[in-house]
């Protein structure tokens, strides 16, 4: 998975119902925990979250090897903000390196940059050494190695399957704002989802 997606709930039931014909979402996005499914051992969007999100999950075997990308772009014309700002939630053991290394940087430019480089905003990398415990719906607790951080923290922002709002400050001017992503996620457990990407 590389794009966006939202839970589809039955009214009845609760349970996810957007897999219809398998053209839904991976199974292991979702937490069915709480009543779906008490067995579940994995996942993030709980049974009534039907919030879209961008989601990152099992994008290998390499179907491109230099993994792949999305931008948002936004109209800022006017405008005074020094903040980018996402909500993000993750879950699983991440791969630190190798051709098939887990990786989600945050780039930005906009038509006033003087180089046409983008210039990084945020990265989300594995963190050999730590464990994270995840807590599902349901109550049950899962603790994996080499959890997903904020790279450039020192192992201080560490994310679990909870979602939180990270920031990073730049002093960004310009008529055109563009985020960009570059990600790759090679393991269908180890997956990373964000929505609310705003600037502030």
């Amino acid at each position: 998975m590389f794009g966006i997606g939202a839970r589809v709930s039955d009214p009845d039931t609760g349970c996810d119902t957007s897999n219809y014909q398998g053209r839904g979402l991976p199974e292991n996005v979702l937490d069915d925990s709480l009543r779906c499914n008490v067995n579940d051992t994995v996942g993030i969007i709980r049974e009534e979250d039907e919030a879209p999100f961008f989601g990152i999950v099992g994008t290998c075997p390499l179907e491109s090897l230099d993994g792949y990308r999305a931008e948002w772009n936004f109209e800022v014309t006017g405008a005074t903000f020094s903040r980018v700002c996402l909500d993000v939630a993750t879950w699983g053991t991440f791969t630190t390196d190798g051709l098939e290394s887990d990786y989600f940087n945050f780039t930005w430019y906009t038509d006033k940059t003087t180089t046409f480089d983008e210039l990084p905003l945020m990265s989300f990398l594995g963190q050999e050494g730590l464990t994270q415990t995840y807590t599902l719906e349901g109550g049950y607790n899962v603790t994996l190695d080499t959890p997903c951080g904020l790279a450039g923290t020192d192992g201080t922002v560490v994310l679990n399957n909870e979602f939180q709002t990270i920031c990073s400050g730049y002093n960004l001017t310009g008529n055109l704002l563009t985020i960009a992503l570059h990600a790759q996620s090679c393991s269908k457990q180890s997956i990373l989802l964000f929505r609310n990407l705003r600037i502030a």
